[in-house]
């Protein structure tokens, strides 16, 4: 019990932290791909996509909160991104392999 809070302690620290800082949110990225906490906790971060959830604040964090130099947005960058989303990697709920 006293293992799943402190990683989801973690967890939120990461993502709270980067709110001031963007780079915080790619290494809690990195350490929650490295480290999986989802399969080291007992309640809460096993029943949720921690690895999306970090990537997807990690990647918002860059488009929203870099105040320095923000990334242009454009139609072309959009596009990049759906076609690497959709061409990128296979789908892994497609059912047992052989």
């Amino acid at each position: 019990m006293l293992r799943s809070i402190w990683l989801l302690f973690l967890y939120v620290s990461f993502v709270g932290l980067s709110t001031v800082a963007p780079f915080v949110a790619t290494l809690g990225y990195v350490w929650v791909d490295t480290f999986t906490p989802q399969n080291v906790a007992y309640i809460v971060l096993n029943q949720m996509p921690v690895a999306m959830i970090m990537g997807a604040v990690a990647v918002g964090g860059y488009f929203l909160l870099d105040r320095r130099s923000p990334p242009p947005l454009s139609v072309g960058r959009v596009a990049a991104d759906g076609l690497h989303r959709d061409l990128g990697e296979p789908d892994d709920d497609l059912g047992p392999g052989p």
